[in-house]
């Protein structure tokens, strides 16, 4: 079992963005929103990340979404 607080979650969420930017790709808010963040759906933080892959000039958008929810034990 893992257990985690507000705050490292917080801190977890950096990472993957941190990864995915590195990869020279796009890190998309979801819904059009203005940052990527986690929020709560009932008790449980949810978050969803949309990332946009680097692609050659001409090709097709590749997009690749991300989501994670922690439930409370």
């Amino acid at each position: 079992m893992i257990t985690s607080t507000t705050d490292a979650l917080r801190t977890y969420l950096a990472d993957p963005i941190e990864v995915v930017e590195r990869s020279a790709a796009t890190v998309l808010p979801p819904n059009d929103g203005d940052e990527v963040h986690w929020i709560e759906e009932g008790d449980d933080p949810v978050v969803d990340i949309e990332t946009r892959l680097a692609a050659s000039r001409g090709c097709q958008d590749v997009d690749l979404p991300l989501q994670e929810r922690w439930s409370p034990r």
